[in-house]
């Protein structure tokens, strides 16, 4: 049966049995899930529920009863009214006090009561529009109409004697309520018990198509499993017979061989010819025969027996087109390689020839492509060498050679040039360029840059002097500053600097002086008139701004003392009883004015009811 199919193909047929019965023996399984769902679902919604409805109901009936026997139990007596019978007796009767229900209690039951007859009432309408068999109708309908008695003759008169507090009618209603409930309790069982009859027949029902789908599944798992092993074994013997040994064999012999060891014996059963490890086996001895003549050529290039090749015709296939690739290799690298060695010797004694123009294929062309980029590269070498000989004999100290025109350690040796000459012109670069900034007014950093010799002797120089120039802008500033944060008093040392550097620092000190004399003066005559000292005019003469700042603080002192002098004449003038004095407001201006204005206004206004109660007293 499996003697023309692959290996491929039998695994596949076996897999698809396996597959096949499981997915039957699955859809079995679930569908067997499935009507156990749908049984439990039917116990369960159709039979537990209404169980616990019927159970509510009876609980809330016997709720009911128990609601009226708590009225019952909390009762008052109250003074009888006498009754038109009771009026015929004597005055002095006095008619028995009567047994009554406590109100708030009764209220509150028959509160109680109603809201569980509407419970009542909603519940056995749900249970009633469910599906029911026809045994369940007569059971429901008789369960109902004694259920109705119950509230009807029993629950809703009682309400009534409660909320009365009637505690005689209450109390013979209780009775009937009791007999009425247990008139309607067998009727609620019969129902109950009904819903768990046909509970257990689903259950049985469930049971039984369990146990028909384990046999089935049992049945069919052995059958399969019989059929299974009998296909295996066919399998087995099949691809044993095609592969010539086991598995991990062929795996270690094929392991060994693609690793190159090729030095062992592959087994094989007597008369085998066509299984894998017979193939094998053929493949290793064809892998030898190629691996000898492979050795023999490389002995004989070692030897430098160049001309040596293998006989292709021991080979075959493939293995034929490798002797011959190989030989016909040899044939082609002996030439190029005399050609490239004779280049190399004349390059390495100086002699560059000239670029090869003969074609070559592949890495021979390569080779020959490599060779003419050598030669032109030691060309441009010795080009660049000559040109930068030529500027430096005519001065041209600027000139560089190229360096991305060459590559690798002739890129280097380019570099080195460029570098040399670098290394000489760059320090005078340097130097030049820093006299240039402090020529115009921008002080550099202090050069860093290492350098030997007399560069380095001109690189202190510079660096000396531009700490002098740094110094002196530094001081400056200071000096600067201060006087912006009103340091006047503030000058440079000196002592750091020499030459014209001293001479310029001092200048600005002397410069501070002249300004700041003039300045303190006036500071010192604001000082003593904010405290009230009047200073005489200064009489020192300056220049300019300083000539203006005297001429004002004069006119400031010319101005107090005339508003002293005028206040000191209306002192004097009260004094002597001189009241109708005043000050001449006019010889002041400004505030000062207004000050003379104030004063003279304040004595009017003190002295004119003076004056007032005098004449009215002379009067």
């Amino acid at each position: 049966m499996f003697k023309n199919m692959s290996v491929k193909a039998r695994l596949t047929v076996l897999n698809s049995i396996a597959v096949l019965v499981a997915t039957g023996i699955g859809l079995m399984g679930l569908a067997s899930l499935e009507l156990a769902k749908e049984s439990l679902k039917t116990v369960y919604e159709e039979r537990m529920k209404p169980v616990a409805v019927l159970d509510k109901m009876a609980s809330l009936m016997l709720e009911s009863q128990t609601h009226l026997g708590m009225a019952l139990s909390e009762v008052e007596l109250v003074a009888r009214e006498n009754s038109q019978t009771e009026a015929v007796q004597p005055p002095e009767f006095t008619a028995p006090p009567e047994l009554v229900l406590n109100p708030e209690q009764a209220l509150k039951s028959a509160d109680a009561i109603e809201q569980n007859i509407a419970t009542i009432g909603g519940l056995l309408r749900i249970y009633m529009a469910t599906d029911l068999t026809p045994e369940e109708k007569i059971l429901a309908d008789k369960y109902a109409v004694s259920r109705d008695r119950f509230i009807e003759e029993g629950l809703k008169p009682a309400v009534a004697a409660l909320r009365a507090l009637d505690y005689e009618e209450a109390g013979t209603l209780s009775h009937k309520v009791r007999e009425l409930y247990a008139a309607a309790s067998p009727d609620a069982a019969a129902v109950v018990e009904l819903q768990f009859d046909v509970a257990a027949a689903e259950y049985n029902a469930a049971v039984e198509r369990y146990e028909t789908v384990f046999a089935m599944t049992v049945g069919l798992l052995v059958a399969v499993a019989m059929l299974l092993v009998w296909i295996g074994l066919a399998m087995i013997r099949s691809i044993g017979r095609a592969l010539g040994g086991e598995p991990d064999e062929i795996n270690k012999a094929a392991s060994r061989i693609a690793a190159g060891d090729l030095d062992f014996t592959i087994p094989l059963a007597a008369n085998d010819r066509s299984s894998a490890m017979a193939a094998m086996r053929t493949m290793q001895e064809k892998i030898n025969l190629l691996v000898s003549d492979a050795g023999m050529l490389s002995q004989a290039a070692v030897d430098g027996r160049l001309s040596t090749r293998a006989d292709a015709t021991r080979h075959q296939g493939d293995f034929r087109k490798v002797v011959e690739g190989v030989n016909a290799t040899l044939d082609s690298v002996i030439v190029p390689l005399n050609v490239a060695a004779n280049y190399v010797d004349r390059i390495s004694k100086g002699d560059i020839p000239a670029r090869i123009s003969d074609p070559y294929n592949g890495d021979f062309n390569t080779i020959k492509n490599n060779l003419n980029q050598c030669i032109d590269a030691v060309n441009a070498l010795v080009a660049d060498a000559a040109m930068l000989a030529d500027a430096a004999v005519q001065g041209q100290l600027a000139t560089r050679a190229d360096a991305g025109q060459h590559q690798g350690d002739f890129r280097k040796i380019v570099d080195g040039v460029n570098h040399t000459l670098d290394a000489v012109i760059g320090p005078l670069n340097v130097a030049a360029q820093y006299v240039d900034d402090i020529a115009h007014g921008k002080i550099p950093a202090k050069i860093t840059d290492n350098y030997n010799g007399d560069f380095n002797e001109i690189k202190n120089n510079l660096n000396e002097l531009i700490e002098v120039l740094s110094n002196r802008g530094k001081d400056v500033s200071t000096l600067i500053e201060s006087a912006i944060q009103g340091k006047l008093d503030f000058r440079a040392d000196t002592s750091k600097y020499v030459g014209v550097h001293k001479n310029a620092i001092d200048g600005v000190n002397s410069l501070l002086d002249a300004v700041i004399a003039p300045l303190s003066v006036a500071a010192e005559y604001i000082d003593r008139i904010s405290r009230g000292e009047i200073p005489p005019k200064i009489t020192d003469n300056y220049n300019g701004d300083f000539n203006t700042i005297k001429q004002n603080l004069n006119t400031c002192i010319t101005a107090i003392n005339a508003l002293v002098g005028d206040a000191g004449v209306l002192a004097e003038a009260a004094r002597e009883g001189r009241v109708t004095v005043r000050a001449d407001a006019g010889r002041h201006q400004g505030d000062f004015r207004k000050i003379i204005e104030g004063v003279n206004e304040t004595l009017e206004m003190i002295v004119n009811p003076i004056v007032t109660i005098k004449t009215a007293a002379e009067t």
